[in-house]
């Protein structure tokens, strides 16, 4: 996938060849889903597309266009069942958009945790892992419970991927230990 960004303020996939214009985004219908280290994540329903998921990105180190456009296509070429796709994403002095596919979120027992474990794992090992198609190794770098996502097939999907190296350096290196005890 190759995605890219139009400096006239929208969003592009070239692999779709779909864009997405800023203003249809801020007029979309948005229900808050979360806010997180990185920043808040909506529901955007777009006119005429299938839901996304719209991340307003904060605490970011002074990070160039340049930068930000290279960590999107390490990201946009990492390709994985239990990963959710970047459609595309938004940069200006001001504001950070990343926008990716929707997992739904539902419920589940017991029993399917043990299948979402595995999935988990299966999709950690091949972003820790170069291979033919992903030339870069993407640390997760903020694997959480709330990071965990379910499609509308119940596949699990873990979501910001390869972000930890765009927020600030001193909220990423907290992130990045692998453990810490309380207090």
């Amino acid at each position: 996938m190759s995605i890219s960004e139009k400096k006239n303020g929208s969003l592009f996939s070239e692999e779709e060849a779909k864009s997405f214009q800023l203003n249809d985004l801020l007029k979309a219908s948005a229900e808050g889903l979360g806010k997180g280290n990185l920043g808040n994540c909506y529901k955007a329903m777009v006119e005429g597309r299938a839901a996304v998921v719209v991340k307003k990105i904060r605490n970011l180190k002074p990070l160039s266009s340049e930068e930000l456009t290279r960590q999107m296509h390490v990201i946009a070429h990492q390709k994985h069942p239990n990963l959710p796709l970047l459609l595309a994403y938004s940069y200006s002095k001001d504001e950070q958009l990343l926008v990716s596919e929707e997992g739904t979120g539902f419920h589940v027992g017991g029993a399917a945790r043990l299948s979402i474990a595995r999935g988990i794992a299966r999709a950690l090992k091949y972003l820790h892992t170069t291979t033919t198609n992903s030339k870069s190794v993407v640390p997760h770098g903020n694997l959480k419970s709330t990071n965990v996502l379910l499609d509308c097939n119940g596949m699990d999907l873990i979501s910001d991927y390869g972000l930890s190296s765009l927020k600030a350096q001193s909220i990423a290196a907290q992130n990045l230990v692998s453990y810490k005890p309380p207090g």
